[in-house]
């Protein structure tokens, strides 16, 4: 059974630890997952996480930071991250890729977003090959976690940031699993207590969205200057103040007035404020089977992003048997997972999103898998 190996951030082994209770990973292919870990209450191991803030435990390639602890019944358990939880501390402004000089694949892209907000600490590792550029923005702030996983979700890619204690570095990886021709199954003494879920518990077919008016000073409506016309897709989602009484494209407008436009059609109406306005998403569903959502969003991509993920979701997991990690499976594949229901056997090709690992002082390890519907 491998021993926890305890690093400061500059690292430093400060601390190796082989008698434990339990120890449980929960691994995530492109999210950050946790680590949870039970000892008998000893004075040298409370004293490290007294006196150091930040600190890496590591077992064999799995690596998490501390993130809390608990003493109760003279037991002492840790609570922890994954290290990419780190993304989780850094903010990506508001962001759009209309603003960079040339287009860029989602892998190369959350490499550009990782060494813009993380230089100071973090290099660039491993990466794969993702050829179709894509859009993507955010309007307003938001965690380079989330960024980074939005971002190569688009492709079916996964990320890390590795503890390299060989090399005295933070790496930043992508990662992508593989069409695996494994065939996880109870039948084939490979799996057990599966479990397969079916929710729409999320699922939408259209939706709302906010989206903010671009303001663009102040009109005269008397010599129409800046000069406007009326009904010209040109208009959408655009607003001016105006500065005089007048006339103008069938509308009685004072001073202080607003004129917006809130229709792909390009007509002009008043209002006393310019403050955003609501998009309907229409979907194909109608009647009863259309559901409606309220995305919170600010632009048209993300509120269809947020569209996309909320659809029917199928997920299995299962107790492995005969299979290892990291050898007959990895984060990522997409494998066959077969269950009988009855007399029906479904049969699914799903990605392996999340591994839990759990070691136990007199037991095996065990390893339980979350498969995700592609």
């Amino acid at each position: 059974m491998q021993d926890l190996r305890f690093y400061n951030f500059d690292f430093t082994l400060l601390h190796i630890e082989h008698d434990f209770s339990s120890v449980y990973w929960n691994l995530k292919y492109n999210a950050v997952g946790s680590f949870e870990a039970e000892f008998a209450c000893k004075d040298e191991l409370n004293k490290l996480c007294s006196e150091e803030k930040y600190l890496v435990v590591c077992q064999g390639d799995r690596q998490a930071i501390i993130t809390g602890r608990q003493i109760k019944n003279n037991k002492l358990k840790l609570f922890g991250r994954t290290v990419n939880f780190l993304l989780e501390k850094r903010v990506l402004m508001p962001f759009s890729t209309e603003n960079l000089d040339s287009k860029k694949g989602s892998a190369s892209l959350a490499q550009y977003i990782v060494s813009e907000t993380c230089a100071d600490f973090a290099v660039l590792g491993s990466t794969v090959i993702s050829d179709n550029d894509i859009s993507f923005e955010r309007s307003v702030m938001t965690t380079v976690e989330n960024a980074v996983r939005d971002c190569l979700e688009s492709d079916g890619l996964g990320h890390r940031l590795v503890f390299d204690t060989e090399n005295k570095k933070w790496v930043f990886d992508i990662i992508q699993g593989r069409k695996s021709d494994l065939v996880v199954s109870e039948d084939m003494l490979n799996a057990f207590e599966s479990e397969y879920t079916h929710s729409l518990l999320d699922f939408c077919t259209s939706g709302y969205y906010r989206r903010d008016y671009n303001f663009k000073g102040d009109w005269n409506p008397v010599s129409n200057s800046p000069a406007l016309s009326n009904n010209t897709s040109e208009n959408y989602a655009s607003a001016y103040r105006a500065t005089a009484d007048a006339e103008i494209f069938n509308l009685s407008i004072n001073k202080g007035d607003y004129i917006i436009c809130n229709t792909p059609d390009g007509k002009w109406q008043k209002s006393d404020k310019a403050d955003g306005f609501d998009v309907y998403i229409p979907g194909t569903y109608k009647g009863a089977k259309c559901w409606d959502a309220i995305f919170n969003s600010d632009t048209e991509s993300e509120a269809l992003e947020i569209l996309e993920k909320n659809k029917l979701t199928e997920k299995c997991s299962a107790n492995m048997r005969n299979l290892e990690f990291g050898k007959d499976f990895k984060l990522g594949d997409i494998v066959t997972f077969n269950q009988k229901i009855g007399k029906d056997l479904i049969s699914l090709n799903l990605k392996i999103t999340s591994v839990t690992l759990w070691f136990e002082q007199g037991s095996a390890m065990g390893v339980k898998p979350e498969f995700t519907q592609i």
